[in-house]
């Protein structure tokens, strides 16, 4: 009796969790955000049915179409970009009481996602970072769990240094670079072209 039983409580298991394509968003990214408070409650499930709400003109715009690439190339979850406000959406808006200008909110709970920046720039941290937190998960949907993060950089410049005038470097090897620097939170790219 026993024999049948292990076999068959492993074969439900397995089933179990290929049935569940859900993953699990982890917000331990780098860099560490400032403050990051754990909210009580269930969290926001992040869909193909989740629409991108942003509130702004072209520049917010922008940020919701890169993070709506940013979601699709992570999940395989094609998210539609809208202006217009609904509930159970990634919110992206503007708030110009915040203290640090790149500083921003990203808070979760299971009305939606919220990301609040002080400027665009701070949006297009705030989305980094919810970028950062993704799994790599093709097809399925992803568990946010509810959080409350406030992150501002500590230094006003923040950059990396890239010497092609000595060394060929492929465009898209300098695209691939400046997009490393945009993941990491750094405002400045130093090309040196010339000697």
């Amino acid at each position: 009796m026993k024999k049948v039983i292990l076999p068959l409580l492993l074969m439900g298991c397995l089933l179990a969790a290929c049935a569940d394509k859900s993953a699990v968003a982890d917000y331990a990214v780098v860099p560490l955000p400032q403050e990051m408070v754990s909210v009580d409650g269930t969290g926001f499930t992040l869909s193909g049915h989740t629409p991108i709400v942003y509130v702004g003109d072209e520049s917010m715009q922008r940020n919701a179409y890169f993070l709506a690439e940013y979601i699709k190339e992570k999940t395989g979850l094609e998210l539609t970009v809208s202006d217009v406000p609904v509930a159970g959406a990634v919110t992206l808006t503007l708030d110009t009481a915040m203290d640090n200008a790149e500083g921003y909110r990203l808070a979760v709970n299971a009305e939606g996602v919220t990301i609040t920046g002080a400027s665009p720039a701070g949006v297009f941290y705030g989305i980094q970072t919810l970028r950062k937190a993704l799994p790599v998960v093709k097809g399925g949907a992803v568990k946010l769990p509810a959080v409350a993060i406030t992150d501002y950089p500590r230094f006003g410049y923040r950059g990396a240094h890239l010497d092609v005038s000595r060394h060929f470097f492929t465009v898209d090897s300098v695209k691939q670079f400046i997009d490393m620097l945009a993941l990491h939170n750094m405002n400045r790219f130093h090309w040196h072209l010339t000697d």
